[in-house]
């Protein structure tokens, strides 16, 4: 007789610390996912399809959804905050990794204005592919939560993804026959 099937398994995965809105201070907390895995005599083969995603303060036990991690996020009130850091962890996140050049920095000014996109907003440098010097300029909301360089150049705010960082590391950005570019 052969004992097969799948088996819901819970596995904590990651410690960390975090505010329970239950006790209301600074606590450990554990991510715990839950996964549906096919198992040959209850023993799981693979990793399984994930089904749920949770943390869990180890104090009073009580679980909440991994969101309310993001809720501590520090954010930014306006684009000239994200010129200054607020805190040493806004200083983690702050530093000039891109240069615009005088034709980009107008034409950014040209889009928002254009756009009539929010005061607040920052701009966010993204290349297009790695091998290509082509940059993409977008609108965004500056948030200091880890994953993001904040900046400024010309007076305006940037935001550039960590990943993309190295790759732009040391650019001046250029806007030249209707394009962004990379120097």
């Amino acid at each position: 007789m052969i004992i097969w099937g799948n088996i819901e398994l819970e596995k904590q995965e990651e410690v960390g610390d975090f505010h329970c809105p239950a006790c209301n201070c600074e606590r450990k907390f554990e991510l715990l996912r839950t996964r549906d895995c096919f198992h040959l005599f209850f023993i799981p083969l693979g990793q399984g399809e994930l089904l749920q995603e949770r943390i869990r303060c180890q104090s009073c036990r009580r679980p909440y959804p991994v969101t309310l991690l993001a809720w501590s996020a520090p954010t930014l009130a306006s684009p000239e905050e994200a010129a200054r850091p607020a805190s040493e962890f806004l200083l983690s996140n702050f530093g000039n990794v891109v240069a615009l050049t005088d034709s980009a920095a107008e034409e950014i000014r040209r889009r928002h204005l254009e756009g009539d996109f929010e005061t607040s907003l920052a701009v966010r440098i993204e290349p297009v592919s790695r091998a290509d010097k082509e940059i993409a300029i977008t609108f965004d909301t500056p948030i200091a939560d880890g994953r993001d360089w904040l900046g400024a150049a010309h007076g305006l705010p940037l935001v550039v993804d960590r990943r993309s960082a190295p790759d732009l590391v040391g650019t001046t950005i250029d806007f030249r026959d209707g394009q962004f570019y990379r120097d």
